[in-house]
Formats: C-alpha cells, sequence, structure tokens
C-alpha cells in the first residue's frame, strides 16, 4: 500500500491513475480475503488445539478406567477395549485427514467415527455400576463434543482451500495482470522518450558536425580567395621592384 500511495504521489497522466487505481482495488480486495482467511484458520487451529486433542486424550482414559474398574464386568470391558481401539484409529484417521484432506480418505475417516460412535453407546448400555455409567455418560458426551468438532474443523477446511482459496488466486491473477500492464504503458512510454531524445541528440550532433565543416570549408575558400585578391598585387610589385632604386617608373 505504501508503494501505492507513492505511485499516486509520483504520477499525474490520468490513465496511469486509473490503471493504479484498478490494482490498488485488487490488492484490497486481495487483502479483505486474506484476513478472512486468517481467521478461518485461526478458529480451525483453536477447534483442533482446545477440543479435537484434549478431548481425544479424555476419551482414551475415560475408556480405559471403564477397561480397568475391577468391578467391570467381562461384556463391560469387551465393550470398552473395542471402543478404544475404534477411538484411537479414529483419533489417527481424522490427525491424518485434517493433514491433507481427500474425498477417499474423508469417507474412510467418516466410517470410522461411525464405528466409534456405535462402539461407545455399546460400552453405555454394557455398564452395570453407578460409577461406570458416569464415566460412560462422560465418554458419550466426549465423544460427541469430539465429532462436532471435526465436523466443523472439515467445513472450515473446505471453505479455506476448495473455496476462498480459488477465489484468492483469481484476485492474485488480476492483481499481476493491473500491475504488468501498468508497468508496460510504463516501459513503452519510457522507451519511447528514450528513442525521441535519442533521435534528437543524433540530429543535433549531425547538424554541429555539417556546420563545423561547412564552416572549416568556407574558411579555406575565403582565405584561397583573399589570398588571391591581398597577395597578388604584392607579388607583382614586388617582382618588378629595379635594383637600383629608381622609383619613376608605373607598376604593372
Amino acid at each position: 500500500r505504501q508503494r501505492f500511495d507513492e505511485g499516486r504521489r509520483a504520477m499525474s497522466a490520468p490513465s496511469h491513475l486509473a490503471m493504479l487505481r484498478s490494482a490498488a482495488e485488487a490488492l484490497d480486495d486481495y487483502d479483505r480475503q486474506l484476513v478472512r482467511v486468517v481467521g478461518l484458520r485461526k478458529e480451525a487451529r483453536a477447534l483442533l488445539v482446545d477440543v479435537l486433542e484434549p478431548v481425544g486424550a479424555q476419551l482414551r482414559t475415560g475408556l480405559e478406567q471403564i477397561e480397568d474398574d475391577a468391578r467391570a464386568t467381562e461384556a463391560t470391558r469387551a465393550a470398552a477395549d473395542a471402543a478404544l481401539v475404534e477411538v484411537q484409529q479414529m483419533r489417527l484417521s481424522v490427525s491424518k485427514i485434517l493433514r491433507q484432506r481427500t474425498a477417499e480418505g474423508l469417507a474412510e475417516t467418516r466410517r470410522v467415527v461411525e464405528r466409534a460412535g456405535r462402539l461407545v453407546e455399546a460400552v453405555a448400555g454394557a455398564v452395570t455400576t453407578a460409577e461406570e455409567r458416569r464415566t460412560a455418560e462422560a465418554v458419550r458426551a466426549g465423544f460427541a463434543r469430539y465429532v462436532e468438532a471435526f465436523d466443523k474443523t472439515i467445513g472450515l477446511d473446505v471453505e479455506i482451500n476448495d473455496r476462498t482459496a480459488p477465489a484468492m488466486r483469481e484476485k492474485v491473477q488480476r492483481l499481476t495482470a493491473a500491475i504488468s500492464e501498468l508497468l508496460s504503458v510504463l516501459t513503452g512510454e519510457q522507451e519511447q522518450v528514450h528513442a525521441l531524445t535519442g533521435t534528437d541528440i543524433a540530429a543535433s550532433l549531425w547538424t554541429l558536425q555539417f556546420g563545423t565543416v561547412g564552416g572549416t570549408l568556407l574558411a579555406i575558400v575565403l582565405a584561397i580567395v583573399l589570398g588571391r585578391i591581398i597577395s597578388r598585387p604584392i607579388v607583382d610589385l614586388t617582382a618588378t621592384m629595379r635594383p637600383d632604386g629608381t622609383l619613376d617608373w608605373t607598376p604593372p
């Protein structure tokens, strides 16, 4: 923006200012989208750090507590063990898909999430003690929160990479085209000025050289003519002088 402001102060041609304004508008448009993307990425990062990672760890801890509870039945332990394995697989799959989202990978991750959800519900149905039920309910609530955060994070990723990013690339192309057009015009005008200036200098040098040569030739001609007018009578007079100093004679 500082460079654009400097350009506005330095330029006076209306056509140049119009192109500069077009480029500045493209930059402002891109900047608005960039600010929006930064906000979306911060929101996605907050979901990952504040929800997905800690809640995922809480799911693991809760299922391990049910599995290790001495009062738990074999069915409860088996259900908790199966849910724990699937929840851990879900966390790995979610982590992978958030790093690099593909349609196939996302579909597989959603299948893993569904399987984990069914197994978490199975745990809630298998517990027998009050303590186990409290833990199982906490796991169910945490699982719902985890899935909600995952869906929001995927939605933000889609908004950033599938919708906003292509629009930003178009804005960058527009900005680049506007700046390139302005630079092309300025470069062409600069070359035209240089060409005209070079022609004027060449013409001036030719005129100066022609004048110098012409003046020299004219001086030579005048010298020859004046020499004939002035020196010839003197030579003739000297040739007819008498050695005895007689002065009563008429020069030729």
